[in-house]
């Protein structure tokens, strides 16, 4: 693996991955007087051009390989242990052990020998102590590998865990992929197609073995073409220093990787998966347009909306009966809705709220602790705050709450606003138009 040679920034040893991009983003800003990033403002988006501007977008990448230190080796570690059906981020963690860095970090480790982690297994449950071989990502509360108890965890995944961990976070072949995945997983996709959503609808269609597969065929390619381009810059460019930072300004405005580009990618590469790749590709995204179909029918006919007023804002509010898994989706994306209260047929109940709002229900869970009537029914905080669950479908053995969702609808509204009015039904919102009609391959 052709690290390159690479640029020791000493200051940056000891801080976390997003600390080091704040204060390459600030050291950008005073070298430029502009915060501006490549491509906005009617710039030219061939980041190649040389406008002496350091990127900030990757600063590990920039410091090297030395900047991480000596790799630490884990010898203890012989197979992984991840959830079923495992994110993007997973997948691409177990790839990285794969490579020749991977192998060298964990020189026992068989990452093809996968111990499965039920998915209903707490995150802090520290399981990992139970299973000293296993190298646990994104799972078991092992905070070296499992972003979810990890110190920085609203901005690690397990990709970077691991990237850091082999090396790879500086490598020119992943560092896009890394933190394009990275991104994904922590703030939700950017838009529909990228690869890493793709993947969570496959899990649907077509079940665990063909989604790892299909994904590591796509990000494969994206790494075997960034290595195409690292050596393209490193041919014209003989300083080490700025041969880094004219690869980090090219990537900086790509996008991340979606099925079309990954397709046009394996052509370029004679790739004979090509026509199963894109089949996969057709048959979910046709499953998932009759299986939106039919939650927009359900939440048009179940669904009831409620208008919280703010001081300064006003936020729609939906609650709804239904055992439909996408009812909090289609309540995001074509009724526009900041809240969604679904209460499934066993009784359980879910608040949830739209990421972007930063919405911390804190006080809510207090106050619906003290006012419910059934002994034993709890409300937990989930999504740093955005969440609040009585019992889900990992958590099946919660005794269901005593409120109805009228008395939910009415608690919200007085806890998060001045005073709230009822719209009316799901129908009065039919005028937006269906996002996956927008999808394109």
């Amino acid at each position: 693996m052709d690290l390159g040679i690479s640029v020791i920034s000493k200051s940056n040893q000891g801080l976390s991955m997003q600390e080091q991009r704040n204060k390459e983003s600030r050291r950008s800003r005073r070298r430029n007087g502009h915060g501006h990033q490549n491509g906005q403002n009617g710039k030219n988006n061939d980041s190649r051009q040389h406008d002496g501007r350091v990127p900030s977008k990757y600063p590990t990448f920039l410091a090297g390989l030395q900047g991480l230190g000596e790799l630490k080796v884990f010898p203890q570690f012989k197979r992984v242990a991840m959830h079923r059906d495992p994110h993007a981020d997973e997948i691409l963690a177990q790839m990285m052990l794969e490579d020749v860095s991977g192998r060298k970090v964990f020189p026992n480790l068989n990452p093809n020998n996968v111990e499965y982690v039920d998915r209903n297994e707490l995150p802090n449950d520290r399981t990992f102590r139970q299973r000293p071989a296993c190298i646990h990502l994104g799972c078991g509360g092992d905070p070296r590998f499992d972003e979810h108890v990890h110190e920085n965890s609203k901005w690690e995944a397990a990709c970077t865990l691991v990237g850091r961990a082999t090396g790879h976070i500086t490598h020119p072949a992943w560092v896009k992929t890394i933190e394009d995945v990275r991104r994904e997983d922590r703030h939700g996709a950017a838009s529909n197609g990228e690869i890493a959503w793709m993947v969570k609808l496959l899990y649907q269609s077509h079940g665990a073995e063909e989604t790892i597969r299909w994904a590591r065929l796509a990000y494969n390619a994206e790494i075997k073409s960034m290595r195409e381009l690292w050596n393209e810059i490193k041919a014209s460019e003989k300083n080490p220093k700025k041969r880094r930072e004219t690869f980090a300004r090219t990537i900086e405005g790509m996008k991340p990787l979606s099925t079309k580009t990954a397709k046009l990618l394996l052509r370029k590469q004679g790739s004979e998966e090509v026509q199963w790749f894109e089949q996969l590709v057709v048959e979910t995204l046709e499953l998932e347009r009759f299986r939106r179909k039919i939650a927009v029918e359900t939440f048009l006919s179940k669904a009831k909306c409620y208008s919280i007023e703010r001081r300064h804002d006003r936020l729609r509010m939906f609650v709804v009966k239904s055992d439909n898994v996408d009812m909090a989706s289609v309540s995001w994306g074509k009724f526009k809705g900041d809240i969604i209260v679904i209460q499934r047929e066993n009784g359980h109940v879910a608040i949830l709220t739209r990421t972007a709002l930063n919405l911390n229900l804190k006080r809510l869970q207090e106050e619906l602790i003290q006012i419910e009537p059934v002994q034993g029914a709890t409300w937990v905080l989930a999504g740093e705050g955005g969440k609040l669950l009585n019992g889900s479908l990992k958590f099946t053995g919660v005794i269901p709450t005593g409120l109805s969702l009228e008395d939910l609808a009415s608690v919200i509204q007085r806890m998060l606003g001045k005073r709230g009015s009822e719209f009316g039904r799901g129908l009065a919102f039919m005028q937006f138009e269906e996002d996956l009609s927008k999808l394109v391959l």
